[in-house]
């Protein structure tokens, strides 16, 4: 029986430690997202891969966002082990009157982030304030524990 090195135990204690880290920042800004349903797009025998639709609210402006992703079916699914695929779509509507004073809010803000994978990979929303246009723009991205994806998807809502 071979006793693991001092520094091998330590890189696995971070490893877990920045794990942590990332689940609770993404708790933190994770806000109610509202799943409306999923289209089969494969069969396999412990469940197929889906198309999933979800909603969600900008927490300080009437809008809301619907978001399609892809999700790995399977026993890896299952168990979310699987990294799913960083494929996705966003569209975001006007869903109230105009906000009393749009130019409080920051420049630029993250407004939620989704697990798109148990510790691989989150999806982050960021909203884009463009003054110029009076324009509120939607930016999907792919976040990985290491590195991310060049993959993303936009939205625009007019004021």
């Amino acid at each position: 029986m071979t006793i693991p090195s001092l520094s091998a135990l330590r890189r696995s204690l971070l490893s877990f430690v920045m794990a942590g880290a990332v689940t609770s920042v993404s708790a933190a800004c994770a806000q109610s997202v509202t799943t409306l349903g999923g289209v089969n797009t494969s069969f396999h025998l412990f469940g197929s891969h889906d198309v999933q639709v979800s909603s969600f609210t900008d927490p300080d402006l009437p809008v809301t966002c619907y978001l399609s992703r892809a999700q790995t079916g399977g026993i890896k699914g299952a168990v979310g082990i699987v990294k799913n695929p960083t494929r996705f779509s966003l569209s975001c509507v006007k869903s109230g009157g105009v906000p009393t004073d749009i130019t409080k809010l920051p420049k630029q803000q993250n407004i939620t982030k989704l697990r798109n994978s148990f510790l691989f990979t989150n999806l982050v929303i960021t909203r884009m304030i463009d003054q110029e246009h009076s324009a509120v723009v939607y930016l999907v991205t792919s976040q990985g524990l290491i590195d991310g994806s060049p993959a993303n998807a936009i939205s625009a809502v007019s004021w």
